[in-house]
């Protein structure tokens, strides 16, 4: 079965129904921006990205996968991640979004070696009819959770997994919510 939803965390201490990219959580609830920029932390310049097809910066949108989060679960699993992950997301039928307000990052180099300037090459334009592709686990962050195994260093789960950005708030209100 082809996955037609796109998936973002449920954020912890969400407040409202709408999700808003981080920038505008900055303006509207500070308090919030303040905990979950963190996650930047040695990742700063990624912050400052530049969207082209969006023409905005990485903050200015919310990150979402098309990949099912329990594959991400079971795929880190497999490859001994010693994880204990327990989350929600929020389901999002890409369908009922703004298609101009959508891209993809294709999320293709497989290692930055610590840049974080996207190529215009790692971009193209969302289209529902590629879902199917968006949705499909690549063997790169197989290797990677492997790697981070091996290395014993912290793994971040959605590595060179596609990520699909949008350019705007979210009313998730009336979302089903998957526990992962």
């Amino acid at each position: 079965m082809i996955n037609s939803y796109l998936y973002h965390l449920v954020p912890e201490n969400m407040k409202g129904s709408i999700l808003f990219p981080l920038n505008e959580l900055k303006d509207k609830h500070s308090e919030l921006y303040n905990q979950y920029v963190k996650k930047y932390e040695g990742r700063k310049e990624l912050m400052e990205q530049i969207i082209p097809a969006l023409n905005c910066k990485w903050n200015d949108v919310l990150h979402m996968l098309a990949v099912n989060p329990l594959e991400v679960k079971e795929a880190l699993k497999k490859t001994g991640v010693n994880l204990n992950w327990k989350a929600r997301f929020y389901k999002i039928d890409p369908a009922k979004l703004n298609q101009a307000n959508l891209s993809v990052y294709l999320y293709k180099k497989k290692d930055t070696g610590g840049q974080f300037e996207i190529a215009p090459s790692e971009w193209e334009d969302f289209k529902m009819e590629k879902m199917s592709e968006y949705a499909a686990m690549n063997p790169q962050t197989l290797e990677y959770y492997k790697d981070c195994v091996k290395s014993d260093r912290r793994c971040l789960p959605f590595v060179n997994l596609v990520h699909i950005l949008y350019r705007g708030g979210i009313d998730v209100a009336g979302c089903e919510i998957l526990e992962v």
